[in-house]
């Protein structure tokens, strides 16, 4: 018998891991120090702490790495990849039984932040992303490219402010990236060599969190703040791949103390998830119209959509 799929909404909050399925209540499914990073790919899920890297898999969590993680990612050939809080980036190729250090990038890192006057041990990993190869962000000094699975890197963030504080990849276009920045909201349709802005309709630029929806032209939603504190964040909404904004409205907010957190689900259909304060919300039209779904939830760090074995 197929084992039985469900959607999940996963919330990585101050005292853990949360996990709600749609109709139940929210169950906290991994106690651990500030969660601030999950990542999903085929049967495989994953999650960053204060505490370590827990890994999901056939209905079970288990933790695989223990540290001050920053971000975790799945690669597309399974590679698990964490940046922990020294400014070191390890990967594992076998599910976390065994980790080994990209070493080469962290000189790179302490070369570049020694020029920029940033102690690498100050520069926080923001980001890691899967384009053409695979690219990591440190905020403070900027993004850094591997065409070689991690054996030589180079600095890529033409036009990238370097106090990048996140990075997303497009779910089907390898060239396709998105960073966020303090300074606005960032693309590049070349895998990371040159990045432009995208301010237009934007009424603030502490860029914070995002999603897309792949189309012609891709969907995106976004949350913005005033400031780094969170205050004044809104959520804007693109139809034509980032090109420009309009503000959205979830019943009658507009306004939020803290940057609304968004996911998306390409598979098995198009949706898009809000996390704002404590209440879920989702919309099937693309960002259009958008519905309440579920209220309670704790304040969240980081927030996935996600259909497996929960």
């Amino acid at each position: 018998m197929s084992p039985r799929l469900n959607l999940a909404l996963l919330v990585g909050a101050e005292d853990g891991l949360w996990s709600m399925l749609p109709g139940d209540e929210a169950k906290l499914v991994i106690e651990t120090r500030s969660v601030r990073s999950l990542d999903v790919r085929g049967d495989l899920a994953i999650a960053g702490s204060a505490e370590g890297v827990w890994l999901h898999r056939k209905g079970a969590w288990k933790q695989v790495l223990k540290g001050d993680v920053r971000c975790v990612r799945i690669g597309p050939e399974g590679t698990l990849v964490a940046g922990v809080a020294t400014s070191t980036v390890l990967a594992s190729d076998d599910e976390g039984a065994s980790w080994h250090e990209w070493e080469t990038l962290q000189n790179l890192v302490r070369y570049h932040g020694q020029r920029m006057g940033t102690r690498a041990a100050g520069a926080p990993v923001s980001g890691i992303a899967f384009a053409s190869g695979i690219i990591v962000a440190f905020s403070g000094i900027g993004a850094f490219l591997t065409l070689d699975r991690g054996r030589t890197w180079a600095l890529h963030s033409e036009g990238l402010d370097r106090r990048v504080h996140g990075l997303w990849d497009h779910p089907e276009r390898a060239e396709r990236l998105y960073a966020a920045a303090p300074s606005g909201f960032y693309r590049t349709e070349d895998g990371g060599y040159s990045w432009v802005q995208s301010l237009h309709g934007l009424d603030r630029s502490w860029a914070c969190d995002m999603a897309v929806l792949p189309g012609v032209p891709d969907t995106l939603v976004l949350s913005a703040a005033r400031a780094g504190d969170g205050e004044g964040s809104a959520l804007f909404h693109s139809a034509d791949g980032a090109i420009s904004w309009t503000r959205l409205l979830l019943g009658e907010n507009d306004e939020w103390s803290r940057p609304p957190l968004v996911t998306s689900l390409t598979s098995p259909v198009d949706a898009l998830f809000v996390l704002a304060g404590h209440e879920v919300w989702g919309s099937h039209d693309r960002g259009e119209r958008w519905i309440p779904m579920a209220d309670g939830l704790p304040l969240g760090n980081t927030f996935l959509a996600a259909v497996g074995e929960w």
